[in-house]
This record gives C-alpha cells, structure tokens and sequence, in this order.
C-alpha cells in the first residue's frame, strides 16, 4: 500500500505492454487526452455505476480481450484513470485477468482522490445494490495528480464533502479546521492538507487491511443510511454521505454519545452553513421502511446480529456498535417524525 502526491503526470515506460482503462470525458482535456494515447490499448468507459452493473461485464471483458488481441500483447499491468466508479471497475479488471494483474490507481476526482483509490476494494453491483460482488486487490501504486485534479469542475470538491468530512471525524479536530480554510466555492483545496486526509484513511487499513478485524468499519461511518439515500435517489456519493453524517449525529446525540452541543460545533463550521441545506430534506425520509430494510439487510456490516454501526463521540472518536436492523428502522421513523412535525409548525 503506497500512493505518491504529484505535480504532473508521469511517463509511463512499460505503456507498450500495459492496458490503460479511463474515464472517456477527460479526453475533453488536451494534456490528458496526449497522454492517454500514448498507450496502444487504451480502453475508454463511461463513468457512473451502469459501468458497474455485472450484467454488462462481459460484454466490456470481451472488448479488452479484443484489445489484447488486436495489439498482440500479453498485458502485463493495469492503469486506471478515473474516479470512483472507474476505479472499482478497473480495479476488478486487473484482479481478474490472468489472476491477477499489478495496478496503479490514478484517481480524476477528489472523491476517489481520498478514498476509493486507495483502500483495495474492487467491485459490482448486482440488481440495483452496490459492491455485491468484487475482490481485494490492492493497487501496486496509487498518484494523486495534481494536474489531473485541477481538471474538475468546482462542484466536484462539494460532492467530495461527506468524505472529507468523514474523514475529519475520524481523525480529529485539526482536520475539521483544515476544512473550513478551503474556498469551496471555487473547488480549490490546500494541497499540502491532502496528505493528511489520506494518511488516516491508510492508518485503518494498516491495521485491518483485509476487513477481517472489524476496525476498517469505521471507514463507513455515514455509509450505513447514505447508501440507501444514493441508490435510492441517486444522490452523489459524497453528498449521500454528508446528509448519512447529519443522520448519524442525530442518532449519536439520542444515545448520548455525542452532546447536542458537540454536533451544533460540528455543523456550525464552514463550509457545511454556506454550501449545504444542514436540514435532512424530507424528500429522503419518502424512502419507505420496506424499502430500507432490503439495503440493510445488503449492507455489507450486515450479520445476523445486526449491522457494524458506527456512532460518533467527538471529532477523533467513533465508536462501532453491533446494532439490530430494527433499532435503525426505529430511528429512521424518529427523525422522520420529527423532520414532519418541524414542517407542520412552520
């Protein structure tokens, strides 16, 4: 596991050899689009989770094979290119191919920036639910590239802040304050903070880098509703998770493991005030409680004691509490009754 931060994009030596998998719009760019020619078989995709239905799988294995064929070439590495969906994808593509192939991870948005380039886990969704089927196959290299993030448009950073803020939550206070220097607006972040959100993501799968312990759970803090919320309305992924967080607070001020006061300090910081809407939209709580328990019960921290949920206890402590399906759906109908009492009083 390893990943460098860098200015521009590398020459790739053994890209004669190597099969290069990428996000077709950043063609639209023209430094990105010299570079990804430079390798014969280069394979564009269209990026969104359709990418990732296993249903069309075989279908793109057989194009690549073509590939291979067409430029006769055994391939012996994988290059990604693309944000997150294209990361899981290619990710598969390289842990399949002749069993196995070494992969770099260069990932084209902030959110895969942070998170899912690095953590190893590749994956498709089956029948509507996410990352059903995949495998661990950690990157042999991941860059981080400036020159390719500065490509994204400005809202692609606000759609990256449930991960960010996640992440913050997890590793401490200092990173909350990071936060709220970035002009989030125009999507610019302080690069030299970069490291430091991405180091605590490595700091958990240092420790349980096979999910095999338990610990990586905390890596899905904010996942557990925001999932549903993103399959269900096809929310961006960092924005699912940012209103999943907001849920969650709530949840861990009821227990009284977060103190009202500690989640008001939280939320009261920019940017979330000046970018976000900081109340649930009922519009979320329409998903009915059928519904939400059938991505429960897919829900990959799902056993047959409950769901691995993650609580929040202040910023640099979150707790994992096994926690019935029942006791979420209970929840759910708390804060979907409070949110109707809110708007009938307005």
């Amino acid at each position: 596991m390893s990943y460098q931060v860098l200015a521009k994009l590398p020459t790739i030596r053994d890209a004669s050899t190597a099969l290069l998998i990428y996000d077709r719009i950043l063609t639209r760019q023209p430094a990105l689009k010299k570079w990804i020619q430079k390798f014969p078989c280069h394979y564009a995709v269209q990026s969104g989770e359709t990418l990732k239905d296993i249903d069309n799988f075989p279908q793109h294995l057989k194009k690549i094979l073509k590939l291979q064929q067409k430029h006769q070439v055994s391939f012996s590495k994988v290059y990604v290119l693309g944000g997150g969906s294209v990361g899981d994808f290619g990710g598969f593509v390289a842990s399949i191919l002749r069993r196995g192939l070494p992969c770099t991870q260069i990932p084209s948005t902030w959110l895969a920036a942070l998170d899912s380039a690095h953590g190893g886990k590749t994956a498709l969704n089956v029948a509507g639910f996410k990352n059903q089927v995949g495998t661990f196959h950690y990157p042999e290299k991941v860059w981080v590239i400036k020159e390719v993030l500065e490509t994204q448009p400005a809202d692609r950073l606000q759609e990256a802040a449930g991960e960010f803020l996640k992440t913050a939550l997890i590793g401490g206070k200092n990173l909350l304050e990071k936060l709220s220097h970035w002009d989030w607006v125009q999507g610019k972040i302080k690069w030299s903070d970069l490291k430091s959100f991405i180091e605590v993501k490595y700091s958990v799968l240092k420790k349980d880098p096979f999910e095999k312990k338990g610990l990586r759970h905390v890596l899905n803090l904010g996942h557990t509703i925001g999932h549903a919320w993103e399959a269900e309305y096809g929310l961006p992924h960092g924005l699912a998770i940012f209103y999943g967080l907001l849920f969650d607070m709530a949840w861990s001020s009821q227990k009284n493991l977060l103190s009202a006061q500690g989640a008001q300090r939280i939320t009261s910081r920019e940017p979330w005030e000046s970018i976000f809407n900081l109340k649930i939209d009922r519009m979320l709580f329409s998903l009915s409680e059928k519904k939400l328990s059938q991505y429960l019960l897919q829900d990959k921290k799902n056993s047959k004691k409950g769901i691995q949920y993650i609580f929040i206890q202040k910023p640099g402590k979150v707790t994992i509490q096994t926690t019935p399906i029942q006791d979420v759906l209970a929840e759910y109908r708390r804060q979907k009754r409070i949110l109707e009492d809110f708007h009938e009083n307005l």
